[in-house]
């Protein structure tokens, strides 16, 4: 391992432990006093969201209250900006601490880890396509997966463009219901929850199309 990789390496654990030494993992408890702290910061407090959110991740706790709070603080169009920034800079860094900083040692422990093993499978089967089979459905933990892509031989932009495409959706369903919080408009609130509506129908009929075929391999498997 290199000097440049130790170093980012140990920045990342120092991160990490001073997370979970202030029990930030238990971070719903304190939505409230994150909300008012992001936004007594002005601009900067869109740099500390973006921050928590990518630390959240890596730490592989569900960042989705604090999506929800993005829309409160935000509304729903910043709100999905500063989160998908936010998730593409962590599914970036999880993909390459393991490719490139630590393959060999979390390769060794996760050899029994029954994700691991299917995801491993499923690239070498399906390709790109258990990619949008484990962003679309909630198969697997999301922080998970970022670090588990790392050791597959999928190649980065395919996995950062597609996860970037898939969790989009999903993720903006969430931000505009926090914004619809904030609107005293009826037309406005309206307007946002048909969207949301629009975006839960596609999404449930992509993954109606999704589990169909898997279901036609399972029995062409058989």
């Amino acid at each position: 391992m290199t000097k440049k990789k130790m170093l980012i390496f140990f920045l990342i654990i120092i991160i990490l432990l001073l997370f979970f030494k202030y029990d930030m993992y238990k971070y719903t408890e304190y939505l409230k006093e994150i909300k008012e702290f992001i936004e007594s910061k002005g601009s900067f407090g869109i740099v500390i969201y973006i921050i928590l959110y990518v630390t959240l991740v890596l730490a592989c706790i569900t960042p989705l209250p604090l999506a929800i709070m993005s829309g409160v603080i935000y509304g729903e169009f910043l709100g999905i900006i500063y989160t998908m920034i936010g998730a593409i800079i962590s599914m970036s860094i999880s993909f390459f601490i393991t490719r490139y900083i630590l393959r060999d040692f979390i390769e060794n422990r996760l050899r029994t880890n029954k994700i691991y093993n299917k995801i491993q499978k499923g690239i070498a089967e399906e390709g790109w396509f258990i990619l949008v089979i484990t962003r679309i459905l909630p198969i697997f933990p999301f922080g998970l997966q970022n670090y588990i892509y790392g050791l597959t031989k999928i190649n980065f932009w395919t996995y950062i463009i597609l996860s970037t495409i898939l969790i989009l959706p999903g993720m903006s369903i969430f931000i505009m219901l926090g914004s619809v919080t904030t609107q005293d408009n009826l037309y406005d609130s309206g307007k946002i929850m048909g969207i949301v509506a629009i975006v839960v129908l596609l999404l449930s009929i992509f993954t109606r199309i999704i589990k169909r075929k898997l279901k036609s391999k399972e029995e062409n498997d058989v």
